[in-house]
């Protein structure tokens, strides 16, 4: 992660898309203000968890410990999302 950068979603990429995976509302009702025609679904990465959450918490300003639990959360969702994405191929 030490690569990343966070970036915004354009136009081209959001109509694009077949899904937008958000951490929380906030970033949900952004995208579909800025893009009111999309058609991808926006879905809450949080969903796909074993036992779901509403929203995965921003870690700004948190310590090592709450960027790596972070990151073991965003990890288990984005395995769960790709396995049913899969199934959903499948079918």
């Amino acid at each position: 992660l030490s690569r990343h950068r966070s970036a915004h979603l354009s136009r081209e990429e959001a109509m694009a898309a077949t899904v937008i995976v958000v951490f929380d509302d906030i970033n949900r009702r952004a995208v579909l203000e800025r893009y009111p025609t999309i058609e991808a679904p926006v879905l809450k990465l949080g969903h796909f968890l074993a036992e779901p959450v509403a929203d995965i918490n921003d870690p700004i300003d948190g310590d090592q410990a709450v960027y790596a639990a972070t990151y073991v959360v965003i990890e288990r969702a984005v395995d769960r999302l790709m396995a049913a994405l899969a199934a959903d191929r499948r079918r």
